[in-house]
């Protein structure tokens, strides 16, 4: 359903959603303990309340501001948000079926590992970052492409500085 779709790390719906504000209230309003991923905490909360309608016709106009909060944050710090979101999502998707649990605990634990990655180099240790990536190879050796592109990565910013 929607919040096992949302749960997976689906972004943006918030934007363009209309929701009745008892149901807005009943989800927790934003979330101020999740200040730069609260959108997305509400949009999740709302999905696992009521049913979403969705609408082909574009209701919004999006503009990227430079100065948005969310543009502004270093890797590390955009991690530990991740890890806060991660818990929140595994509590508000308890009651899923444990497929749908496991592939979003998959998704989530994938982008942690590669803001990991992004965290070490932005901090100059290259070494953990090179440690992260060997052990999402053994966690899970069909992403060696992924792990590749992440190492070439490495290697074209360790070049640069």
């Amino acid at each position: 359903g929607v919040l096992a779709y949302i749960a997976r790390g689906r972004k943006g719906i918030l934007r363009s959603m209309v929701a009745k504000y008892d149901l807005v209230k009943a989800a927790g309003l934003l979330d101020e303990n999740h200040y730069h991923y609260d959108g997305f905490i509400l949009t999740l909360r709302l999905a696992k309340l009521t049913p979403f309608v969705y609408l082909p016709d574009p209701l919004m106009e999006k503009r990227e501001h430079a100065g948005g909060t969310s543009k502004g944050i270093s890797f590390s710090e955009k991690e530990r948000c991740f890890q806060d979101v991660f818990a929140e999502v595994m509590r508000v998707t308890d009651e899923l079926p444990e497929k749908d649990k496991r592939t979003i605990r998959k998704n989530w634990l994938e982008k942690i590992l590669e803001l990991s990655v992004k965290a070490k180099m932005e901090q100059g240790d290259w070494s953990g970052a090179w440690m992260e990536i060997a052990r999402r190879l053994v966690r899970d050796p069909r992403r060696i492409k992924a792990s590749l592109k992440m190492a070439r990565n490495i290697l074209s910013r360790a070049g640069h500085t």
